[in-house]
C-alpha cells in the first residue's frame, strides 16, 4: 500500500469532483434552471413594462410601439429593484408590445420587486416566474450544502497527514477522490515470493555464468 500525501493537486481534484455532483443534482432536480422559457409572457410583460402608463395602452397606435419575440423578467428582493435575485428569459413571444420606438424607456429588460410579483394576477407569464423562483431558491439551498461539503471535505483532509489516514479515519471520503488516487493507495506490491519466482525466470543461466567465471579463473584473469 503506497502512501499518498495530500497535495493541492489532490485538494483541486475533490473540489472538481464536488463541482460536478453539485451540478449533476441540479439538473436532475431543477432541469429547467437556467433556460429559457416559451410561456406566453405577453400580459406580465405589458404590466410591467407600462407600469403606471398601462391606461395608455389601448390608446396608442401599435404601429407606433415596438415588437418583440424576447424579453427577460429580473426580479429583485426590495422595492426599488437594486437587489436582483435571478433572471427569467422569454423566448419565441407574440404580441409582445412595448412602449413606443421614441420613447427613451423601452426596453426588453424588464424589473419586477418579489412583492409585486406575488400581488399580479395569474397570467402563464406571471405563473412562470414564480415557479422559476421557487426553483431558484432550491438551487440555492442545493449550492449552499454543497458549499457546506466541499469546505468540511476539504477542511478535514488538510487535517490528515495522508489520504491513506483519511480513508481510514473516513471511509466515506473516496466517493469525492479522485479513482487515481485511490488506486494509488490500494496499489500492492507484488508478494516477496512471487517476485523470487519473477526474478528466478528473468535470471540468466546459472551454468553458463559458472562455465565462463571458471574459464576466466583458469586463464589467469583473478591472478
Amino acid at each position: 500500500m503506497a502512501t499518498v500525501y495530500i497535495t493541492e493537486r489532490l485538494i483541486g481534484e475533490v473540489r472538481s469532483n464536488i463541482g460536478r455532483m453539485r451540478d449533476a443534482e441540479i439538473r436532475n432536480d431543477y432541469p429547467k434552471h437556467g433556460t429559457p422559457t416559451t410561456a406566453d409572457g405577453s400580459e406580465l410583460f405589458k404590466i410591467i413594462n407600462w407600469g403606471e402608463h398601462l391606461h395608455l395602452f389601448d390608446l396608442v397606435p401599435k404601429e407606433w410601439m415596438q415588437a418583440f419575440e424576447q424579453f427577460e423578467v429580473v426580479v429583485h428582493t426590495d422595492a426599488n429593484c437594486n437587489q436582483a435575485v435571478g433572471t427569467v428569459t422569454f423566448t419565441d413571444q407574440k404580441n409582445i408590445l412595448g412602449h413606443p420606438k421614441s420613447d427613451y424607456w423601452n426596453a426588453r429588460r424588464v424589473k419586477l420587486s418579489v412583492d409585486k410579483l406575488a400581488a399580479l394576477p395569474d397570467s402563464p407569464g406571471v405563473l412562470e416566474v414564480r415557479a422559476r423562483m421557487e426553483e431558484l431558491n432550491g438551487v440555492k439551498a442545493l449550492r449552499d450544502k454543497w458549499t457546506k461539503i466541499e469546505t468540511d471535505v476539504v477542511d478535514f483532509l488538510r487535517k490528515c497527514k495522508s489520504l491513506n489516514e483519511a480513508l481510514k479515519l473516513l471511509p466515506t471520503i473516496r466517493m469525492y477522490v479522485s479513482k487515481e488516487d485511490i488506486q494509488r493507495v490500494e496499489h500492492k506490491p507484488a508478494p516477496t515470493k512471487v517476485r523470487r519466482e519473477e526474478l528466478a525466470k528473468e535470471a540468466p543461466d546459472a551454468e553458463e555464468l559458472t562455465a565462463a567465471a571458471m574459464a576466466a579463473r583458469l586463464s589467469g584473469a583473478f591472478a
